[in-house]
C-alpha cells in the first residue's frame, strides 16, 4: 500500500490574481521590482524639495504645514476604514480621492488667500495626499519581490 500524496487543486495551476502571475517571472524582472518603489520614494522626495526650494522660510512653514496636514488627512481616513470587521466590501480609493482632493482644494484657496505660492500649496497637499497609500502598495510590492512571491 503505497502513500502517495495526491497534488491538491491548486497545486496542480499557477496562481493568477492582481499582483501574482506566477509563471516564468525571471529574475531581472524581479530585481526590478525590488529596485522600482525605492526610486519611487527618492522621486516623492525630490518633488517635495522641488516645492521648498527657491521660497522664504516663512512660507515653507506654510507649505510643510499643508503637506503634513494633507498627510495626516490622509492617513486619518486610512484609518477610519480599517476598522471594518463586519466582512463586507470596502471603498478604499473613493473617500481617499475625496480627502485628497478637499485638500488641495483648500490649499489652493490658501494660497489665493495669501496671494501667494497657489501650486506649491497644491502640489504639497497632493503630495501629502498620495504618500500613505502610495507608501503602503509600494511596501507591498518590495515585500512580495524581496520574498520571491509571486509578481507580473
Amino acid at each position: 500500500m503505497s502513500l502517495k500524496r495526491r497534488p491538491r487543486a491548486a497545486e496542480e495551476r499557477a496562481v493568477h490574481g492582481v499582483l501574482a502571475d506566477c509563471e516564468g517571472i525571471s529574475g531581472g524582472a524581479r530585481v526590478a521590482w525590488v529596485i522600482l518603489p525605492p526610486l519611487l520614494v527618492l522621486l516623492w522626495a525630490a518633488l517635495g524639495y522641488l516645492l521648498l526650494r527657491r521660497t522664504r522660510d516663512e512660507d515653507k512653514l506654510i507649505i510643510a504645514s499643508v503637506l503634513g496636514i494633507s498627510l495626516l488627512g490622509s492617513l486619518g481616513v486610512i484609518a477610519a476604514l480599517s476598522g471594518n470587521d463586519s466582512g463586507n466590501h470596502v471603498d478604499y480609493a473613493t473617500p481617499l480621492i475625496v480627502s485628497g482632493l478637499a485638500c488641495i482644494f483648500l490649499a489652493a484657496l490658501l494660497g489665493v488667500a495669501l496671494r501667494r505660492h497657489v501650486y506649491r500649496l497644491s502640489g504639497a497637499a497632493l503630495l501629502g495626499s498620495l504618500a500613505p497609500p502610495g507608501a503602503a502598495i509600494l511596501y507591498l510590492i518590495w515585500i512580495l519581490a524581496l520574498n520571491g512571491t509571486c509578481l507580473g
